[in-house]
């Protein structure tokens, strides 16, 4: 057996070799606690951190689109996730490295130092900017301070609604609210735009181009320098007509078709019926499957008119399925149903139930010369209104059709 005094030395001796990690890392904390200290003691961060005060800060600025989230054609809005980096020189923050244990970087809190206030000018709603700026800084002993924002924009893009339907522009503005152009300048970060992390993959939309300008506004200190950047987009598809023109076709063929059927048949309230729950069922699908607010707007747009089509048609039928109960206590001019049976009603296709002749009796001389009397034929006061509700069919088919092919 090891003896007791052996292992006490074997212990301590290893205790010895190995470094003391946790001095060091108390160490390093004090340090950056010093560093700290000294730099922000008597710092002020609502003064500009520059030396010369005539002279603009430059901050680099860039836009770092990440993914297209939607597109509101109705309300002329772009949603984008980005990331958007900016650097700046803080003169006021700057150390020297051997003095603080060789920290060569540190970080800040939001609001711990000057920060360029960076907004975008034409966001909605404006208040949404405000929590951008809750992203740490990183600052270098040379006094670089380097902020990348995440940000999820949506936008105002006015011009859209005059664009093609299948390609469009978007600016995004952005700017230093409370700096004027001589107190504060932007500069491009990177000469061309990040397209590494992007995730090109809308469902709708692809983003074909993206292009940047800065204006720069120092000799009119009246407005601030604003970086605009481009989105040109192009649709992948009509996705609209995919999913709408199938059902909306089959609904518009079989209301017609509801017209074209015996003014005194059943069947028709059942094929408007089965109108109303194809259009139903597929809108209820496409509010069920599609997020974008936007897209769904446009989707489910043509088939509500077509809705509201179908239903008015199917109200009207059931009108003119009725129309045969008039007869009772009204009866329809011989004349006007003669009109409606003669030429007139062969051009917009009226089939009258029988062969229509003078009311009263018709007189006929037979090979022997004997007058015959010819039965009459006349129609009921039934058939009459059977002949005025398949016109009225006609009718108001060619107002739908034509309705549907301007619409």
């Amino acid at each position: 057996m090891i003896p007791f005094t052996v292992v006490y030395f074997l212990c301590t001796f290893t205790i010895l070799l190995v470094p003391n990690y946790g001095n060091e890392a108390d160490n390093q904390m004090s340090m950056i606690k010093k560093l700290r200290k000294d730099l922000l003691d008597k710092y002020d961060k609502l003064a500009r951190p520059v030396e010369n005060t005539s002279m603009p800060i430059q901050v680099s600025i860039q836009f770092v689109p990440i993914s297209l989230v939607d597109l509101d054609e109705k309300t002329a809005t772009v949603t984008l996730n980005v990331w958007i980096p900016l650097m700046w020189m803080d003169d006021k923050l700057k150390w020297n490295p051997e003095d603080y244990g060789d920290i060569m970087w540190t970080h800040l809190g939001p609001d711990e130092a000057w920060n360029p206030n960076i907004v975008v000018v034409n966001c909605i709603p404006i208040t949404e900017t405000e929590q951008w700026h809750r992203s740490h800084l990183i600052l270098s002993h040379l006094g670089i301070v380097y902020q990348a924002i995440p940000a999820t924009l949506r936008t105002r893009c006015p011009k859209m609604f005059t664009q093609n339907k299948n390609e469009k522009v978007c600016n995004i503005t952005i700017g230093a609210w409370m700096s004027k152009g001589n107190e504060l300048q932007l500069i491009s970060y990177w000469d061309e735009v990040i397209t590494e992390e992007l995730a090109n993959n809308n469902s709708v939309w692809e983003i074909t181009d993206m292009k940047y300008y800065l204006e720069d506004f120092r000799s009119n200190p009246r407005y601030f320098s604003t970086f605009t950047f481009s989105l040109y987009l192009k649709r992948r598809y009509d996705f609209t007509k995919y999913v709408t023109d199938g059902p909306r076709t089959v609904a518009i063929l079989l209301t017609l078709v509801m017209f074209w059927l015996p003014p005194n048949s059943n069947k028709k309230i059942n094929l408007g019926c089965l109108v109303l729950i194809l259009l139903s069922s597929v809108m209820l699908y496409l509010s069920s499957t599609v997020s974008s607010p936007s897209l769904l707007s446009s989707t489910v747009s043509p088939l509500r008119n077509t809705f509201l089509v179908a239903g008015s048609a199917l109200l009207i039928e059931a009108l003119i399925l009725n129309l045969s109960r008039l007869s009772v206590v009204l009866s329809i001019s011989p004349t006007l149903v003669r009109i409606l049976s003669g030429t007139v009603g062969r051009i917009i296709g009226v089939c009258p139930p029988g062969e229509f002749k003078e009311e009263g009796g018709m007189t006929n001389l037979s090979e022997n010369y004997e007058e015959q009397t010819v039965t009459k034929q006349c129609l009921s006061r039934e058939e009459h209104w059977l002949i005025l509700a398949m016109t009225l069919d006609r009718i108001f088919f060619i107002v739908y059709l034509l309705l549907i092919l301007i619409v």
